[in-house]
């Protein structure tokens, strides 16, 4: 796993934890077979907070799910 230098924020820490658990989790279990898991974690000033961005290489959402997977 990789990432660069991320910000301190203040937040509700268990909420947090679980977000990153399980994203970089699903990264991990759902990688592909052939490759080493690879995950990468960045952030970025936008518009006066702080967008969190984790990229893998994983084996994707197919596209006809990905209109409603990330609903409540």
């Amino acid at each position: 796993m990789a990432h660069e230098l991320l910000p301190t924020i203040v937040a509700e820490d268990v909420p947090l934890v679980l977000l990153f658990q399980n994203i970089i989790g699903n990264a991990i279990k759902y990688r592909r077979a052939d490759e080493l898991p690879s995950i990468r974690v960045s952030a970025r000033r936008e518009n006066g907070a702080w967008r969190f961005s984790i990229a893998d290489n994983g084996i994707g959402i197919q596209a006809q799910f990905l209109q409603g997977i990330f609903l409540l």
